[in-house]
């Protein structure tokens, strides 16, 4: 018994991927947009590619995204470090922060 069972939906996916079906069909026999569908089929390759070790369903650590990269886990940490700060030096999304009320101490220039 494995350590983390695929769900009903996963399980159709991987069949459905199993037999060669299209975004589009896997879309329409989940009952979901193409781009849920496309998600799926992402989040269900990785956990084939990784042997289907996960943390939760669809959540992976930095050395899973780093083995399916061909780099250290350290890499893709500094990745998103710099992805992150990047996001939040954005102008754009810094005001809409602030109309949020999200950056509250922050100066918002």
């Amino acid at each position: 018994m494995s350590a983390d069972p695929l769900s009903d939906r996963d399980a159709l996916v991987l069949h459905l991927l199993d037999r060669g079906t299209s975004i589009n069909e896997v879309a329409r026999q989940l009952g979901v947009s193409r781009y849920t569908a496309a998600c799926l089929v992402r989040r269900v390759r990785a956990g084939r590619l990784l042997g289907g070790r996960r943390m939760a369903p669809g959540l992976l650590t930095f050395g899973d995204i780093g083995e399916l990269l061909g780099i250290s886990a350290s890499a893709v940490q500094q990745a998103e470090e710099r992805a992150l700060s990047k996001l939040r030096r954005h102008p754009a999304l810094r005001a809409l922060a602030a109309d949020y009320g999200l950056l509250t101490g922050e100066q918002t220039s």
